[in-house]
């Protein structure tokens, strides 16, 4: 419908981090938390990071409270994973839509090391990961499970994802992703200290992880 995809980078370091809120526009704790984020992290970030934040992958979809986009497709099913499955709620093919063309575009062209996803869901809260992300989830679940201790560790979820970002960079690319999923019973203000400190705690672990390899991320 013409509305922007906004996105920011913050920090020029080698660690490259990409933070995507909103791909469902119906999932208020994503898509609130999201600016809450992007303000902590104008505060300061280490000096080793480069990060690209996306505020909101479903304009559309936000504005409308509605899982989908304005075409009826969910942008988390629409990426060209090998298990993609086409349909009316899928689209006809990988990368149909606008949205999902924009944000793989831009993912690629960031070249990411970890990519952290803001969701939620009426299960959670829990942190999901999807390929070799299981260290920083657990480092995410410590620190957000010392203020709420609902928090927990979630490799494989009940439902299959196929197309999703998870399945698409992290089952299959190879690169970590994150995906926070705060109570859709909750509000951002809620759940955002114990969102806040386990961003901080991945953030803390990609500091130290580049610092065993020598700087050289």
């Amino acid at each position: 419908m013409g509305r922007p995809i906004r996105a920011a980078v913050l920090g020029e370091g080698p660690v490259r981090l990409y933070i995507l809120g909103g791909i469902h526009g119906d999932e208020r704790g994503g898509v609130d938390t999201t600016p809450l984020l992007l303000d902590h992290l104008l505060e300061g970030i280490p000096s080793v990071f480069t990060v690209r934040f996306v505020l909101d992958a479903n304009p559309d979809g936000t504005i409308a409270a509605t899982r989908e986009n304005h075409n009826g497709i969910d942008l988390n099913r629409n990426f060209p994973t090998e298990d993609f499955v086409g349909g009316p709620v899928h689209g006809a093919e990988p990368l149909s839509e606008p949205e999902s063309i924009a944000l793989a575009d831009d993912v690629e062209s960031f070249e990411p090391d970890v990519i952290l996803a803001l969701h939620s869901a009426w299960t959670g809260p829990f942190i999901n990961y999807d390929g070799p992300g299981r260290e920083l989830a657990e480092a995410f679940h410590a620190a957000a499970a010392e203020l709420d201790d609902r928090w927990t560790v979630v490799a494989d979820l009940e439902w299959g994802t196929p197309g999703s970002l998870g399945t698409y960079w992290g089952v299959e690319r190879g690169i970590p992703v994150l995906t926070t999923e705060p109570s859709r019973y909750d509000s951002a203000a809620e759940t955002w200290p114990a969102i806040r400190a386990g961003v901080d705690a991945v953030i803390s672990m990609l500091v130290w992880q580049n610092s065993m390899l020598g700087g050289a991320r």
